[in-house]
Parts: structure tokens; C-alpha cells; sequence
């Protein structure tokens, strides 16, 4: 949907999602189910290979979002016990020996920004890992108020991060966008609260569907510099 530049000349402030918005969280993924696999199998002795390749097309399948990926593949390989399945999520939250790098062009989008808009953070997930990633992505710098959900104990879908976050920055809703890759978790509840909404079209598991609702789709997220 094309959305005219001064559609948004009353935005203060831009509030971005982080995984699939800023950097590729496929890579992460990847990295991070290489390191379960190669504790479970030098653990169990079982092929580290066949045990990767197994979950991560359980993971392309299935999704980043689904809460069973570890049971099914441990019950699958006949490995289950809950000490390996607690070893499993464990290294999926605390791992820190990963690469990542932002989308190309993020850093010097997000600079430019900074210097017209205030900036937001709201990721979801566990606290400490999605810090981490920040850390490693160096994007916090870019940020006036940065928010991971668990932080508060409401998910995105509830539309309370967002407002505490639209909150944090003295702002109110119809000030606010709000850019994210998920339609369920970044945009509609900020359309629900008045604000305005990007979407990002780079998560591969969202589905697209024909939502007759006003929001601009752009393919990357530094392309929202043409609309501003």
C-alpha cells in the first residue's frame, strides 16, 4: 500500500521491532540450534550432523515461535529425559558465541534518524537474550528507550510494552510508529492504540494476508526513509 511522505508529519518518535526488522534472525537461529545439537550429541554420541539437520528443518517447518521444537526432537531421537530438555533451553537462552550483523545500511539509517525522531526499542523475548543481541548488533546506542517484553510480563499481542514504551518517551499514541515484521505483534496493536504502523516484509514465517487495514509494507526497513 503506498502511504503518501506527510502521512507521517506528526510522528515524534519511531519505536522498531529487532529480529527479522534489523538483522536476520535466521542466522541466529542456525547458530544457536549447531550449539544444541553438538551438546546433545557429545553427550548422547549420536551423529551431530544428522541431529543439526533434523532440527533445523523441524525449526524451518514448525517456526521460530513454537514451544515444543526441543521435546519433539529429543523424543524423536528417543534422547528425551527433562535434564536434557532443560540443557536444550538453556543453551538457546544463554548462548553468547554467535555472529550476528544488522541489515545492511541499519547503522547509518538509524543514525540519520536519531537526529530527527526519538527512537524506541521493543523486542520480545527473555531479557538477557535479547540484550545480548543488541549488544553484539551495537544498535542500543541508537536508542532513547529500549523495552524486552519479559521485562514487563506482558507479550507484544497485548499491546502493553507498547504503550509502556510510548509512555517512557512522554509521547502519546498518534505520535508514535511503530516497524516491525510481524502484522499480529507490531502493527495491529499499534493500530489498535491509535498509532501509525510499517510493516517489514523480511520474516519468513509471516504469512501474508490481504489485511484491508492502513499500513505501509515495505520490502527492507531502511526503505522507510522514503516516507519520512
Amino acid at each position: 500500500m503506498k502511504i503518501p511522505k506527510n502521512n507521517f508529519g506528526s510522528i515524534k518518535a519511531i519505536i522498531f521491532d529487532l529480529d527479522w526488522t534489523l538483522y536476520d534472525s535466521t542466522s541466529y537461529y542456525h547458530q544457536c540450534l549447531r550449539a544444541v545439537s553438538e551438546i546433545i550429541s557429545e553427550e548422547t554420541g549420536k551423529n551431530v550432523n544428522r541431529l543439526y539437520q533434523n532440527l533445523i528443518n523441524s525449526w524451518n517447518f514448525k517456526g521460530p515461535t513454537y514451544n515444543r521444537l526441543f521435546d519433539d526432537w529429543l523424543r524423536e531421537f528417543e534422547m528425551f529425559t527433562e535434564q536434557r530438555l532443560q540443557k536444550c533451553i538453556k543453551s538457546m537462552r544463554s548462548n553468547n558465541h554467535y555472529n550476528i550483523d544488522c541489515y545492511f545500511g541499519i547503522h547509518s539509517f538509524l543514525h540519520e534518524l536519531r537526529g530527527r525522531y526519538k527512537l524506541g526499542l521493543l523486542t520480545e523475548g527473555q531479557s538477557g537474550t535479547q540484550r545480548n543481541k543488541i549488544d553484539k548488533l551495537k544498535v542500543g546506542k541508537y536508542f532513547d528507550e529500549v523495552l524486552v517484553t519479559q521485562d514487563i510480563g506482558f507479550d507484544k499481542l497485548s499491546g502493553r510494552p507498547l504503550l509502556h514504551l510510548i509512555h517512557s518517551l512522554n509521547l502519546t499514541p498518534e505520535e508514535v510508529l511503530s516497524v516491525g515484521d510481524v502484522i499480529s505483534k507490531d502493527i495491529l496493536p499499534a493500530l489498535n492504540v491509535g498509532s501509525s504502523a510499517v510493516h517489514i516484509k523480511t520474516n519468513p514465517f509471516e504469512i501474508e494476508k490481504n489485511h484491508q487495514l492502513n499500513f505501509l509494507s515495505l520490502s527492507k526497513t531502511t526503505d522507510l526513509v522514503n516516507y519520512l
